[in-house]
């Protein structure tokens, strides 16, 4: 598979659980805001009073639903209950982005009582990102995707962007980097500056520095399992003048250094 194919395809997963009694979150009472990931949350049986911003449910026996960057979020024991059983799988990368705007990230939280193996699902993806190796990452990969897809389709969702995001994928795929002009991307796109990062922002949860930055990082994950180009040429080819530079911004996006990286998931 080339390089190029890759720049959408890719997620870190930061950490999974399996919490069998979940008490409610017992920090500040404002709740929590998801600063720069997202995080499939499912509840298997007791009942959950979740809030979303201003948005308020009341969720009983199986339910899924998703948290992501920017909302206020809290969630505890619904009226009448004590706890409820709990599963997350968190998570960030460039396949997000996409995810995102084919409607695979839903809203709203989803009831899911006519699936119950879904905890089955949860478990196996858990124990797949506790595994460093690459095709376990790739078979957590597809099991999460399989379940947004069959949610979308239980959703009605046309899993396909919108014609106006496609193109901006495509430009995006092309521009450079480290120097974007996006003012002249908004003015190929027929649109202001301001509106094009907001329309982004709106329907992809992310702004497109923050695309273009998983984009690329994306691509370097490839190159260090795919390849054996040293970090050095990686870095340079990914248009990095100073290779320390990629290896923090390496880390800050992925946890491990490039070299560490691909030691722990090539098997």
């Amino acid at each position: 598979m080339g390089g190029g194919s890759m720049n959408r395809r890719d997620i870190v997963f930061l950490h999974a659980r399996n919490v069998p009694v979940c008490p409610g979150p017992r920090p500040l009472p404002q709740g929590r805001r998801f600063a720069d990931y997202w995080a499939v949350q499912y509840s298997r049986s007791g009942g959950i009073e979740l809030f979303c911003d201003d948005r308020r449910w009341i969720l009983e026996g199986s339910w899924l639903w998703v948290t992501f960057p920017g909302p206020l979020f809290l969630y505890r024991p619904a009226p009448g209950y004590r706890s409820w059983h709990h599963r997350y799988v968190a998570f960030k990368g460039a396949l997000v982005t996409q995810w995102a705007s084919e409607g695979l990230l839903p809203r709203e939280p989803v009831c899911m009582n006519d699936r119950p193996d879904l905890s089955d699902l949860f478990d196996e993806i858990i124990a797949l990102t506790m595994d460093s190796g690459r095709l376990s990452h790739r078979w957590a990969l597809n099991l999460l995707e399989r379940i947004l897809l069959e949610i979308a389709v239980k959703r009605q969702v046309q899993p396909s962007p919108p014609a106006w995001l496609e193109k901006v994928f495509q430009e995006l795929d092309r521009i450079d980097f480290f120097h974007p002009d996006y003012e002249a991307l908004a003015g190929r796109l027929g649109m202001a500056l301001s509106t094009l990062r907001r329309r982004f922002r709106q329907t992809t949860g992310a702004t497109l520095h923050e695309y273009l930055l998983n984009r690329r990082l994306a691509e370097a994950r490839y190159l260090l399992l795919e390849t054996n180009l040293s970090i050095q040429e990686i870095a340079g080819r990914l248009g990095y003048r100073d290779v320390y530079f990629f290896c923090r911004q390496f880390k800050a996006m992925t946890g491990s250094p490039p070299l560490a990286y691909r030691r722990n998931h090539c098997r």
